[in-house]
């Protein structure tokens, strides 16, 4: 599951159709997540078929036995306390040069994108890789990282300045010197997450 793990895609259910669910994972770690959702089964892998045929049939005695509306119940709780936003990345690996750089996302200045590549920028170097700013945006965390224009991406730690230009647009000045486009309808919102709150 590249996109989401299990519990993210509970979220993406319909919970008025929730059914029963067995979580199968190579990952002990989230056993514990699970079974507090008092979910039906936990499948470690590698697993057996015995193993395997156990775990169904403890899923159809609770729909036989008319256990389904408690399921719903207690999947229900398990998404009403789960952030719909995938935990924000802390590092990233980017191909350059036949070798794989990984980078803590606390150490990027800003991003653009270029067609269909982001060109990840750290200090005097620059990383590109394929992408698109909408998705990476989404993966990001939002109090480091603020989209200040259709193309470009800020980390607020970077910042050092900010500059009204004509028309409302304007222009972040990180530590670097760099100045980074800001999109008259993203000003205000930079200029208030850049604002501390007395």
């Amino acid at each position: 599951m590249p996109e989401l793990n299990g519990f993210e895609v509970l979220t993406q259910i319909d919970r008025a159709r929730l059914p029963v669910i067995i979580f199968v994972t190579a990952y002990d770690q989230y056993a514990l997540k699970a079974f507090e959702a008092q979910a039906i089964d936990y499948l470690l892998k590698p697993f057996d078929d015995e193993r395997f045929y156990q775990s169904l049939h403890r899923a159809r005695a609770y729909m036989e036995g008319q256990h389904s509306s408690q399921i719903n119940a207690r999947l229900e709780s398990l998404i009403g306390g789960m952030s719909l936003r995938p935990k924000p990345i802390t590092r990233m690996a980017v191909k350059t040069g036949g070798r794989i750089v990984f980078i803590k996302t606390s150490e990027i200045d800003w991003i653009e994108a270029v067609g269909n590549y982001l060109n990840v920028h750290i200090g005097t170097e620059a990383h590109m890789l394929r992408g698109r700013i909408s998705e990476l945006e989404k993966r990001l965390d939002p109090t480091q990282f603020f989209r200040t224009h259709r193309s470009t991406i800020v980390n607020l730690d970077r910042v050092k300045e900010f500059q009204t230009l004509f028309k409302g647009d304007g222009v972040a000045i990180l530590k670097n010197g760099t100045r980074v486009p800001v999109s008259r309808s993203c000003s205000q919102r930079l200029q208030a997450l850049l604002t501390p709150k007395l």
